[in-house]
């Protein structure tokens, strides 16, 4: 048994990086501590390996992961149309526009960014002295842990379950908080800007490319965490431009694949009547 020659049974080959292993090798709750960073190294080996072996071209969603031969740095990802209606939708409704305060979305495990998100709402709390009442949506191996930690802190959250983020329950929502730092680009901030939302992240090469829109808050420490919430929660997030929506949707994306990947796109129908 053996694996064909990629490099020679296709012309061209783009691998397209669209996560972090080393981050959650880094993270492994189920390896020693004193070896995680063995392991993680033995992960970016392989991926080198794997990557030279298979792929003419590499893009990374973004410089969250680790550096590849041949790689450019893209977000070719975009979201669905569904977000894209509600944004449209609420850059022409009357203001206020959102009806909800401020909410998470994501899988239950403390390496999506729960660990940050308790330790930066602690101290927003003892900055502000005012405890947020954030909704919390998902299901995963460490909700246990996370009620747990969450409860004994006092901290006020409001766990849904999990959800569909385009289910129309949570288009009132005016704040996404995403402290995630093991996102390559975090799908779920994509689509809360999409909808016209205001997003919290931190500054983190898997956020870079959000930092284009004028809704996204990015911080570098608590402190500044604290302002970024008090500051989205109190405004109205400016209504979302048609060309900033279209930098969202697949569309575009497909754009901007056809660039990173150095393939000349094939005109549409209407690019050739016109």
């Amino acid at each position: 048994w053996q694996l064909p020659d990629w490099l020679t049974t296709f012309k061209y080959v783009v691998g397209i990086v669209h996560t972090d292993y080393l981050t959650y090798r880094r993270s492994d709750p189920h390896i020693w501590a004193l070896l995680r960073p063995s392991w993680a190294y033995g992960w970016q080996l392989l991926n080198t390996w794997v990557t030279r072996a298979y792929c003419h071209h590499v893009i990374k969603l973004s410089d969250a992961v680790q550096e590849f031969p041949k790689a450019v740095t893209c977000n070719v990802h975009g979201v669905r149309d569904k977000f894209l209606e509600v944004g449209r939708s609420k850059a022409n409704a009357v203001v206020p526009r959102f009806e909800k305060g401020a909410y998470y979305i994501g899988k239950a495990l403390w390496a999506k960014g729960y660990r940050q998100l308790v330790d930066n709402l602690k101290e927003h709390r003892r900055i502000t002295g005012e405890t947020v009442a954030l909704d919390v949506y998902g299901t995963g191996p460490d909700l246990e842990s996370i009620v747990e930690e969450v409860t004994r802190e006092k901290l006020g959250w409001n766990f849904k379950g999990a959800i569909d983020h385009a289910d129309p329950s949570l288009w009132e929502y005016k704040v996404l908080v995403n402290p995630s730092l093991s996102d390559v680009v975090c799908t779920t901030s994509a689509e809360a800007l999409a909808m016209g939302k205001f997003v919290v992240c931190a500054r983190h090469p898997s956020n870079v490319f959000f930092e284009r829109f004028s809704s996204t808050f990015t911080y570098t420490n608590a402190a500044e965490f604290s302002l970024s919430l008090q500051h989205a929660l109190a405004a109205e997030p400016p209504p979302m431009s048609a060309d900033m929506i279209r930098e969202l949707s697949w569309e575009a994306a497909t754009e901007r694949l056809f660039t990173a990947a150095k393939v000349e796109a094939v005109p549409s129908k209407r690019q050739r009547q016109a």
